[in-house]
């Protein structure tokens, strides 16, 4: 649901108009794929990058929202 969340306030599309159900369809997918595993224990489920390397090749939490920013529209954020 989170993820939907944030796909709705980012406006991307791809991943806002799917149910959260198809969501965790792709993300169990992606795990199938050994690119995310899902933390055992938590509710609701949890994923995380099975291997740091999938994280790092997105780059620095600065270029992974830069990335998302540029996405949306959004040229620079004051904070």
């Amino acid at each position: 649901d989170e993820i939907c969340e944030a796909a709705e306030m980012t406006d991307i599309s791809v991943i806002s108009k799917l149910e959260s159900t198809q969501v965790e369809t792709l993300l169990d997918e992606l795990c199938e794929l050994n690119i995310l595993y899902s933390a055992h224990g938590f509710v609701p489920k949890r994923y995380v990058f099975s291997r740091p390397a999938f994280k790092d090749m997105l780059g620095t939490q600065d270029d992974v929202m830069e990335a998302l920013l540029n996405y949306i529209g959004v040229e620079e954020v004051s904070q």
